[in-house]
């Protein structure tokens, strides 16, 4: 029996290892790039082409838009919340209240629902899905948030949720809290610990730009895992069976059981048709906010200019000290006036003004919703 269960973790962790290098959502694809994109333009991180002794301002209507319309959302919430239970017919109904207010206690009230929905709906808006997990802890059962960035699963699965053949959670526990899952503690403290965090996407979230997973101890060495759901056949019945597998790292196979669902649910703002990688915010509003960002730039630097204008004049009969260190106000010291002659500048503020008009009517039409638009009544 013990060689038929260590040859069961070996099929499975082949598995998910094959599974996570060929999955969507992992670090090194396209999809990953494009949220560690995302997340730069919400942050206002510089374009690259910026020019030094011009303006480097950055428009933010990534982070606008996301952010009023959230906002749109966050009071739908709070004045509308309720989950509701459609019954399946008359007989139904009262199961369908019961199972209501079952579900509506659960989520709002003993988990924070609204804190759990804003974060995967942000996600959402900002990275293409949110994602939300359900599970047991301390025979208690908890909804949350997971980072749409640490999922994976089968790449263009055109079909229902339920019946992706792979989907996984990547995770960093402590061996503490491995050891406190029930794991054989000699088996977790032989693992290596997880130091080099490479996740571009969860990287781009913080700040300060820097992330450390070096524990205190080595009980609070970090050890990166997945939580995977994979169908497989190990029986070789020619059926496959949904199982639940924790693996360290990508292959090494901690615990494993047969389930009949995978305990999350993916959302997304825009849905892509026959696929769950959908579209956000940042698709549709980032070319925007590069040309918003040039646009604002241009307005900046011509008012600089046209503020603290440049001359020609003749050194020989001018101050030069006073053309070169101008001072607001401050006069230009010469033996003869017309030895200093302006420069004009043309005002195109007025025409950068329309083209960002123009510009915000785009990100509208795009979104859908205008930033001023962002109460509960809207």
């Amino acid at each position: 029996m013990a060689s038929k269960v260590m040859t069961d973790k070996q099929r499975l962790g082949a598995l998910v290892r094959e599974s996570l290098g060929t999955s969507e959502g992992r670090n090194s694809d396209q999809l990953q790039a494009n949220r560690t994109t995302a997340m730069r333009f919400y942050r206002g991180a510089p374009l690259g082409d910026e020019i030094e002794g011009r303006s480097q301002v950055i428009s933010m209507d990534v982070a606008d838009t996301t952010n009023a319309t959230l906002a749109m959302l966050r009071d739908m919430l709070i004045l509308d919340a309720e989950l509701v239970v459609e019954p399946e017919g008359d007989e139904d109904e009262q199961l369908a209240r019961a199972e209501s207010d079952i579900c509506s206690d659960v989520l709002l009230k003993d988990n924070r629902g609204e804190r759990v929905l804003l974060a995967a709906f942000k996600d959402g808006l900002l990275l293409k899905n949110g994602a939300i997990k359900v599970e047991m802890i301390n025979d208690e059962l908890a909804v949350m948030a997971v980072p749409i960035e640490n999922i994976s699963y089968t790449a263009g699965w055109p079909y229902d949720f339920q019946a992706l053949p792979f989907f996984a959670e990547r995770i960093l526990y402590s061996r503490s809290d491995l050891v406190q899952m029930g794991l054989d503690r000699d088996v977790v403290y032989g693992l290596a610990p997880y130091s080099d965090f490479d996740n571009s996407t969860s990287q781009a979230r913080n700040v300060v730009q820097k992330q450390s997973n070096d524990g205190a101890s080595k009980d609070q060495d970090q050890i990166e895992c997945h939580s995977a759901y994979i169908l497989a056949d190990l029986d070789d019945s020619g059926t496959s069976k949904r199982w639940a597998v924790l693996v360290a790292g990508s292959e090494t196979v901690l615990e494993f059981e047969e389930v009949q669902v995978i305990p999350y649910a993916l959302g997304s703002p825009w849905l892509a048709p026959h696929r769950l990688t959908g579209e956000s915010i940042f698709d549709r509003v980032a070319q925007i906010q590069v040309s918003n960002t040039k646009f604002l730039r241009q307005w900046h630097d011509n008012v600089a200019l046209i503020n603290n204008g440049r001359y020609v004049y003749d050194p020989n009969r001018v101050n030069e000290a006073d053309i070169m260190a101008p001072k607001a106000g401050g006069g230009i010291r010469a033996r003869d006036p017309s030895a200093v002659v302006p420069l004009v500048v043309q005002d195109i503020t007025g025409g950068i003004a329309a083209a960002m008009q123009f510009n915000n009517q785009k990100r509208t039409e795009a979104v859908g919703a205008a930033l001023d638009m962002s109460g509960a009544e809207a």
